[in-house]
């Protein structure tokens, strides 16, 4: 079950679109000059990209209020623990 308060819905609606577009230009152009799996790119790849906009739109929104949440984790908050998902994702994968 997802919890979410405000717009806190978009949260991983904006990761999930980041993480096709990347996986998509990753498949494309990086794997066949880098010599590193394509899962490990993407994951950190995804992370890092999708941080910026979620971070960003994060503070716009929630500028007056916090009033926008993903599982009781302000929406701006969520810019900084998927860049480090993606950085985890790309040791561990």
């Amino acid at each position: 079950m997802i919890i979410w308060r405000g717009l806190g819905v978009l949260v991983p609606i904006i990761f999930i679109l980041t993480a096709i577009l990347v996986s998509i230009i990753v498949d494309t152009i990086l794997v066949s000059y880098i010599n590193i799996p394509e899962v490990n790119i993407a994951s950190l790849l995804s992370g890092v990209v999708a941080g910026f906009p979620i971070y960003k739109l994060g503070k716009i929104v929630n500028k007056e209020t916090s009033d926008h949440s993903l599982f009781f984790i302000n929406f701006e908050i969520w810019g900084f623990i998927f860049p480090i998902m993606g950085i985890i994702g790309f040791f561990v994968l």
